[in-house]
C-alpha cells in the first residue's frame, strides 16, 4: 500500500466509524485543547470550526453522522492518483510509490512552507502534492482568542504545551501523520481508545479582531441579501503549519460563524456580542435562507456535503437555539 492509498484508507475508515468511542475520542481532544489554552492568562476564550462542530448537536449527545462527501472526496483522490500512475507508466518505468515520499524524506526539514515549496514542482499534479493529500485526513480546527498584543508569547507557549502532549499539525511530517492517522483509525474501528491524537489545525486570533468580525456579521449579511450576493468577511489568522504563519488565502468568517463556530469560555463581552448577533439574524432570516448563505460562503465541497439530511437537521437545530438567546 503506497502512502496515498494509506491516507485514503485511513480517512475513510475514520469517517465510517461513527461509534460512541470515536465521539469520546474527539471530545477528549477538544477538552484537552481547551484546558491547555484556558490555563494561559491571556486567553479570552476558544472556539471550534469545521468538523465535527457542524456535524453534532450542541451537547454532543446525538449520533455522529457519517459524512458521505468525505468518502467521495477520498475516492476522487485515489482515482486521480491511479490515472496519474497509468499515464506515467505509459511513458516511463514507474513503480506505484508516491513520488513525494522520497522527496519529503530528503527535503522536509528545509521546507519553510509545505504548500509553497511544492507548488511549482513539475513531477506531480498539484492535486497529488503533500498538502492536498493530508487535507484528506481528519483533523480538528480549534482557535484561541488572545488578549491583544500577546500573539508572539502565546505562540511559543502553545507549542510548548503541544510538545508536552504530543499534539502536532499535519504539515510537520506528512508521512508520519499518515501513518499515525491510519493507526488511530484502525484502533477506533476495533473499538479501542487511541493514545495518539489526530492532527490539529489551530489558529490564534486577537480579541478585538474577533469582536469586530462578529459585530459586522448582521450588516454584511443584510447588504449581501439586498444585492443578491454571497456575504464575505475575510479573516487571515496566525495558523500553525510547520510553523506559525498567515496562509496565502483568507477564510470567509461568514461561513464559519453560521456553519460551525462553537465557543468555549468566551469572555463576557465577547459572548454577549456573539449571542446578540446570533439572535438578531436567527429572528430576521429563515433557516433556509441562512443555510443557503452558510453553504455558498464555504468551499466547493460544502453544497454537496450539506445534501445530507442529518447535517440539514443539525443546522436547523443550531439556528433555533440562537433564537432563544
Amino acid at each position: 500500500m503506497n502512502m496515498i492509498e494509506k491516507a485514503v484508507e485511513a480517512s475513510t475508515m475514520f469517517e465510517r466509524t461513527n461509534t460512541e468511542i470515536k465521539k469520546a475520542y474527539i471530545l477528549k481532544f477538544i477538552h484537552l485543547y481547551n484546558d491547555i489554552v484556558s490555563n494561559m492568562s491571556v486567553c479570552k476564550g476558544s472556539f471550534g470550526t469545521g468538523y465535527p462542530f457542524y456535524a453534532l448537536d450542541r451537547d454532543f449527545k446525538k449520533e455522529l453522522p457519517i459524512i458521505d462527501e468525505q468518502i467521495r472526496y477520498n475516492k476522487e483522490l485515489l482515482k486521480e492518483y491511479h490515472n496519474f500512475l497509468t499515464e506515467k507508466k505509459r511513458i516511463f518505468e514507474q513503480d506505484d510509490k508516491w513520488d513525494c515520499e522520497s522527496c519529503l524524506e530528503e527535503t522536509l526539514k528545509y521546507m519553510p512552507d509545505l504548500k509553497a515549496y511544492c507548488k511549482a514542482c513539475p513531477d506531480i499534479p498539484k492535486e497529488l502534492t503533500p498538502r492536498k493529500v493530508i487535507n484528506r485526513l481528519p483533523d480538528i480546527d480549534l482557535w484561541m482568542v488572545v488578549e491583544d498584543e500577546y500573539e508572539e508569547v502565546t505562540k511559543k507557549k502553545i507549542l510548548e504545551q503541544f510538545d508536552k502532549y504530543d499534539i502536532h499539525p499535519s504539515d510537520e511530517d506528512p508521512i508520519k501523520t499518515i501513518d499515525d492517522v491510519y493507526e488511530i483509525a484502525q484502533q477506533l474501528n476495533d473499538g479501542k481508545m487511541p493514545t495518539k491524537y489526530i492532527p490539529i489545525d489551530t489558529h490564534i486570533i486577537c480579541y478585538d479582531e474577533l469582536y469586530n468580525l462578529i459585530e459586522q456579521v448582521p450588516k454584511k449579511i443584510q447588504i449581501a441579501v439586498d444585492n443578491n450576493k454571497i456575504p464575505y468577511i475575510p479573516i487571515l489568522p496566525y495558523s500553525l503549519r510547520k510553523k506559525w504563519q498567515h496562509d496565502d488565502e483568507a477564510y470567509n468568517f461568514i461561513h464559519d460563524y453560521l456553519y460551525a463556530l462553537t465557543e468555549y469560555n468566551f469572555e463576557s463581552s465577547l459572548l454577549n456580542i456573539l449571542r446578540k448577533t446570533r439572535k438578531e439574524i436567527a429572528n430576521k432570516y429563515s433557516v433556509k435562507e441562512l443555510q443557503s448563505i452558510a453553504v455558498y460562503s464555504g468551499g466547493e465541497s460544502v453544497p454537496r456535503r450539506q445534501q445530507s439530511l442529518v447535517l440539514q437537521q443539525r443546522f436547523e437545530e443550531r439556528i433555533n437555539l440562537w433564537k432563544e438567546y
